[in-house]
């Protein structure tokens, strides 16, 4: 994967949660924290209306697959009523 692409598309879903009227909170890092594994790359929260709503957001580039962590981790969010979006 390239990491230069990663880290484009996550700087244009910051600025969209901003124009939007949000905040996106970017998780992912060079390195990988302890306990971290599966959190997606950004935690976007939307507060102006009509949005109010809050999800994460994977991002994939080219080839690159869902972890087994990852799908864990988003089957126990949504499974507490909350979204994720892989893109």
């Amino acid at each position: 994967m390239g990491k230069g692409k990663h880290k484009a598309e996550i700087e244009a879903i910051r600025r969209a949660g901003g124009y939007l009227g949000g905040v996106c909170n970017v998780t992912s890092q060079g390195h990988r924290l302890r306990g971290s594994a599966g959190i997606p790359d950004l935690y976007v929260q939307l507060t102006r209306r009509p949005w109010l709503h809050a999800f994460w957001v994977e991002v994939k580039v080219g080839r690159d697959k869902l972890s087994p962590a990852q799908v864990e981790f988003m089957q126990r969010e949504v499974s507490a009523g909350g979204t994720v979006v892989v893109g």
